[in-house]
């Protein structure tokens, strides 16, 4: 569906993911977590832990499918991000999505980071999540939807 939209003739198509679209990377080079990625009680799903690579590898095909597509529009990537669920409450995918896609109409329920707030320390590296696989499409913003807020 999304390489079909991509296709259309039409205005910037806004593609909000929930994969990290981004990596960060201490002074030795090795994974850290993003600022938004820990939370004030010392949660942290960091983006290399966890599905966090499988995701990057899945999103890696989509977007390749959409690379290679004969895009007809402009592309903007954005990066979702759902968690922290409190203990006892139930977060299923459909719940996730549907929080994202709330957000988008109603900015107040969400948090919005630019690629210069992603760093938890100044001396992190940020990276293009898939510029391993060829597709360096910088450091797209990310929408945070905590559970509960909308």
């Amino acid at each position: 569906m999304v390489v079909q939209k991509a296709k259309k003739i039409g205005e910037p198509l806004n593609l909000l993911l929930e994969a990290p679209l981004s990596a960060a990377f201490n002074e030795a080079c090795n994974p850290t977590g993003r600022s938004f990625e820990k939370s004030e009680d010392g949660q942290h799903p960091y983006w290399y832990e966890n599905a966090g690579g499988v995701l990057i590898v899945a999103t890696g095909h989509l977007l390749r499918a959409v690379v290679d597509c004969e895009r007809q529009r402009e592309v903007r990537l954005f990066e979702g991000f759902v968690s922290f669920t409190p203990k006892g409450d139930k977060s299923t995918d459909t719940y996730d999505a549907l929080s994202l896609r709330k957000a988008v109409w109603n900015t107040t329920s969400a948090s919005l980071f630019g690629p210069g707030d992603l760093k938890m320390k100044e001396s992190d590296t940020l990276k293009s999540a898939l510029a391993f696989a060829g597709m360096d499409f910088g450091i797209p913003p990310v929408v945070v939807v905590q559970p509960g807020s909308i």
